[in-house]
This record gives structure tokens, C-alpha cells and sequence, in this order.
């Protein structure tokens, strides 16, 4: 209380001095404006004056008395005109004559020469400051004097007084009016301001800290409630559930910023508007979802947006409304369904070359003296046939679990690509069917192209792409492979004209475990793992891969490696 006591006493402390000041500068502000309408009944005076001489100035008397200079004739016109002087072109004026006094002559021209002037003459006495302090309106203890000095302040009878003063026109010599005012009635009026406001301040102190001490308790009361909610209003803002509360009435009234970021339905546009409108899958959330404290989370395909979120969704019931929570398990939902197209595809693929073995060992086995030798070598390759593949697909299982895990190592070493690529034609010819043409445009062995990577995985991806195109062409057609310089990268293009890959499913292709044919409608198989393990193989050797295809005309798979400037040997 202390600590807050002291600013607040500084504070009004400081207010009422700068209220005591206003109330000083507001008693100067009436004594000024005091003076002016002094000054102002001073113009008016003069003016007046001046208007006196000028009519005077107009006679015809006055005009042949200055011509012929007749000064015994100005003399009694001059005695007939209090407050008027005339000066003829020689010898001295005659008439009023008082000093000090403020004057405002006439020119006087007949025939267009100077004959003399007429002077209007205000004289600078008490009769002036009488009329002046009437037209001001003073207060009782103020006075208007005249003098040649303009004091700040000023003592007379004893008194102190505080000056106004300003100077005045055309006066024979320099006088200002001054407008004086007691001093003492300048400091009662900032003493006055100053002190209702110290009083007035400190009776709110006392009536604030009274406040204060009687609802000390309430209000720490309300700062710890306000505490629990921002503390709980942080913490669903941070949640990773999706948080939202739906009214009695079917009014959302929260929805907390993971449900914003797992919908992408912002807060704004939700809160304050029925469930129904703007909730996805109200209607089956509703239904489903049991609002109990031990219902377990159902999870529940719902619509967003054009796509389908798998929302694990729960609901509790309290005073207020229901307080539902959901997580996305898209992604797991995504991952569990790979899993079971991985398992479905294996199982598969390993069932015919098993299934093929297995019947060529029992044939072999049971019926081997009533074969002859050309059934007996064609169910031999059939087992080794069939081993090869068995054996492939382990090993892509085995190379996507070490790129899954980061534990497959790669060479960076440069290579001969054109070598390479007829390396892995000619291994790939005992599988190409009639039918099938493969060709290889290539730079010269004199020329070479130099890629950097790793060879054999650089082979394995080649490799992968040229069985595809054999495995997706089965009415045959021709296979361009082309390996080409671009700047600073190495380019491996295989061409095919077979069945193609329609527009949906390009940038699918290399996902993991996804086939193009899965229900092998059209008789290619696959365990979903190669262009996966070929795009993995090829980021980690700072390359790119993609693939430009038309339905029912072939597909073009490219991939990119760096190139080396310098050759070497292949």
C-alpha cells in the first residue's frame, strides 16, 4: 500500500501545483484582457479626436484664418473649440495646449497648397483614466495609472500591486497604461485552485484505499479466477487436440486454435453460429459420439474443405454445454492403410513365385524318372526363376527399411553414365519379350559424360525404370533410353509406348507402397516399393526424378544427377 500510496501522493501534489498555476495564469488572463478594453476605449478616444480635427479642418472660417495666417481670428475660434488646436504654417499653435496629452492632426490644403493643421489633443490625465476604467470594468482594488515605465510589479500606498501595462499611440512623449491589480489577490487565486485541488485529491486517496482495504478479498479473488482462466485459455491454445464447446442451444462458443489448424476453419468464422453450419460431420458427431466421462473416442471419416480427415472425437458433458476434443489421425490412418496394402501386395507377390517353386520342387520330387530332360530344365528354371524374384522383392524390403532407418550409406564418385546405361541394357536384355525394342542414345566413349554418385545405386534405379518400361508395354513397342548433358546436371531418360499413367496418378507414383495397378486388372504386379526406393536414391544423391506420361501412349521417367567436368575411367 505504501509503494502505491507514494506515486499517487507525488502525483497530486504535483497536479495541484500545476492547478495553482492555472489559477495565477487565468487571474493575469482576466487583468490582461482588462487592459485591452482599456487600450481599446483609449483608440476609441483618440480616434474621436482625430475625427474632431478633420471636421474642424473642413470650415471656411478656419481655412481663410490659416491662408492669410490672421492669428487673432484662429484665437477666438480656437477658444470656441475645447480639445482643438490650430497650427498655422508659422509661429506656434494656438488653443489646447495640454501635456502630456495624445494628439491627431488635419492637414488643411485650399488650393492645393498647406496652410496649416488642425491638432485634436486627448490629454493624458485623470479624467482619461476615469473614463478608461469605466469602459474596463474593474474589481474593486484595481486602478489604471499612467506611466513612462512598464514594471512587472509595483508598490503604491503601501500596496503591492501586479501590473499589466501596454503603450500607447501618439503620444508626445512615451507613456504606457498600466493595469494594476493587488498581488495578494493573485496569490489567493493560485492558493485557492491549488489547495481544493490537494484536498479534493487527497479525500479520493483516503476513499481509495478505503475501497481497497474492504475489497481487498474479492478483488484477489478475481485476479486468481482471472489467472486460472488465461492460465486455461493458454493452455488451450497450445493443446494439440482439437478443442470446441457447442451450447445447449447448438451454438459453438470455443474453438480453440488446434481444432482452427486441424479444419482449417478459423475461429471467427465459427464461433457464435449454430454446429450445424459450420461444424463438418455435425450431424453423425452428434449421434455417435456418446457424451459420457467413459465413453471411449470414436473415430470418424468427416469432409473438409474437399478432403478427408480420419477425427478421433470425444465428448464430455458439464453445466454449460459439451466440451468435444478430437485428434487427427489422418496420417496414422493413411500409414495403417499402407501397412495393409503392404501386407496384401506381399502376400501376393510372394505367393506366385512360392506357389511356382513349390509345385516345380514337388514335380521334381515325386515325378522326376518319368520326366524327360527338357520338362526336367524347364522346371528347374522355373525354381531359379522364381528364387531370383523372391530374392528382388526381400531385397527391396530390406533396401526401403535401411532408407527409412538413415542407415544406407552412398558413394559419392563420378562415373562413365554411358557406360553405365549399356551395362544395364545389356543385363536387362534376357528379360526384354518379342516385341520389344530397347535403343540407347548416348555420347560417344570418346566423349564421355561424367555423373556424381553412386554407381550401383545410380544402376539400381536405371535398372528399375527400363523393367518398368518392359513390364508396361505388354503389346510390346520401342524403349528409348537417353542419357544427355544439361549444363551443369547429367540427364537418364527411359521412354516407353506402353500403357501410360493417368494425369491423377503421376505425382502418386512414388509414394511408398502405392501401385498403379493394385488389383493387377491389367496383369503387372509389383510390391509398390521401387519408384519409392528409385526417388529416395536419387534426393540422396542430390538428384531429381519425375515423369511426364499420357494415358495409352506411354510414359517418359527421367532423373537427374550432378556432372563432373573432368572424365574418368569408366
Amino acid at each position: 500500500m505504501v509503494f502505491l500510496a507514494l506515486p499517487l501522493v507525488g502525483g497530486i501534489w504535483a497536479f495541484a501545483g500545476f492547478a495553482g498555476r492555472s489559477g495565477e495564469q487565468h487571474a493575469e488572463s482576466q487583468l490582461a484582457g482588462e487592459l485591452r478594453a482599456s487600450v481599446q476605449s483609449y483608440e476609441d478616444v483618440l480616434a474621436s479626436a482625430g475625427a474632431r480635427a478633420t471636421s474642424v479642418a473642413a470650415r471656411r472660417d478656419v481655412q481663410l484664418a490659416l491662408l492669410r495666417n490672421d492669428r487673432k481670428r484662429l484665437a477666438r475660434i480656437a477658444a470656441t473649440l475645447p480639445g482643438i488646436a490650430l497650427a498655422p504654417r508659422v509661429g506656434r499653435p494656438l488653443g489646447a495646449a495640454a501635456s502630456p496629452a495624445a494628439r491627431r492632426s488635419t492637414e488643411v490644403v485650399v488650393g492645393g497648397r498647406r496652410v496649416g493643421r488642425v491638432v485634436g489633443v486627448v490629454p493624458l490625465d485623470r479624467a482619461l483614466l476615469a473614463r478608461l476604467a469605466s469602459v474596463a470594468t474593474l474589481s474593486a482594488g484595481e486602478r489604471l495609472v499612467l506611466r513612462r515605465d512598464r514594471p512587472k510589479a509595483l508598490t503604491l500606498d503601501g500596496t503591492k500591486y501586479h501590473v499589466a501595462g501596454a503603450r500607447l499611440r501618439d503620444t508626445d512623449r512615451p507613456v504606457a497604461l498600466l493595469a494594476l491589480t493587488p498581488s495578494k489577490r493573485i496569490e489567493a487565486a493560485r492558493s485557492e485552485l491549488r489547495d481544493r485541488v490537494l484536498i479534493g485529491g487527497l479525500v479520493a486517496l483516503v476513499c481509495l484505499f478505503l475501497l481497497v482495504y474492504f475489497f481487498a478479498p474479492s478483488i484477489a479473488q478475481g485476479r486468481l479466477l482471472r489467472r486460472q482462466r488465461d492460465q486455461a485459455a493458454r493452455v488451450l491454445s497450445h493443446l494439440g487436440e482439437g478443442v470446441f464447446l457447442v451450447d445447449e442451444r447448438g451454438i459453438v462458443r470455443l474453438w480453440n486454435a488446434s481444432a482452427a489448424s486441424i479444419t482449417g476453419l478459423a475461429a471467427g468464422t465459427v464461433e457464435g453460429r449454430h454446429a450445424s453450419e459450420v461444424v463438418p460431420g455435425w450431424a453423425e458427431i452428434r449421434e455417435r459420439v456418446a457424451v459420457d466421462d467413459r465413453a471411449r473416442p470414436i473415430t470418424l471419416p468427416l469432409e473438409v474443405a474437399g478432403a478427408v480427415l480420419w477425427l478421433s472425437v470425444s465428448g464430455v458433458q458439464f453445466t454449460d454445454g459439451v466440451v468435444y476434443t478430437f485428434r487427427d489421425l489422418t496420417e496414422e490412418h493413411k500409414l495403417e492403410q499402407m501397412r495393409s496394402d503392404f501386407v496384401a501386395t506381399v502376400s501376393h507377390e510372394l505367393r506366385t513365385p512360392l506357389a511356382s517353386i513349390h509345385g516345380a520342387a514337388v514335380t521334381l520330387g515325386s515325378r522326376s524318372g518319368e520326366l524327360g530332360p527338357i520338362v526336367h530344365e524347364r522346371l528347374i528354371a522355373i525354381v531359379v526363376e522364381q528364387s531370383e524374384r523372391l530374392s528382388e522383392l526381400v531385397e527391396q524390403i530390406l533396401l526401403a527399411a535401411q532408407l527409412d532407418s538413415g542407415g544406407l550409406r552412398l558413394d559419392r564418385e563420378g562415373f562413365d553414365a554411358a557406360s553405365l546405361a549399356r551395362k544395364v541394357i545389356s543385363s536387362t536384355q534376357p528379360r526384354i519379350p518379342a516385341g520389344v525394342t530397347v535403343s540407347l542414345a548416348a555420347p560417344p566413349p570418346d566423349d564421355p559424360a561424367v555423373a556424381l554418385g553412386d554407381v550401383e545405386r545410380a544402376r539400381h534405379v536405371l535398372g528399375n525404370l527400363l523393367d518398368n518400361a518392359i513390364k508396361y508395354s505388354p503389346e510390346g513397342g520401342k524403349i528409348d533410353v537417353i542419357v544427355a548433358p544439361e549444363d551443369d546436371r547429367l540427364r537418364f531418360t527411359v521412354r516407353d509406348e506402353g500403357l501410360g499413367i493417368p494425369p491423377g496418378e503421376q505425382d502418386r507414383i512414388f509414394e511408398k507402397f502405392y501401385r498403379l495397378d493394385a488389383a493387377m486388372s491389367r496383369g503387372v504386379g509389383g510390391s509398390g516399393l521401387g519408384l519409392y526406393i528409385c526417388r529416395e536414391l536419387v534426393t540422396r544423391m542430390d538428384g531429381r526424378i519425375w515423369v511426364s506420361s499420357e494415358p495409352g501412349h506411354g510414359s517418359t521417367f527421367s532423373f537427374e544427377l550432378p556432372r563432373l567436368a573432368a572424365p574418368v575411367a569408366a
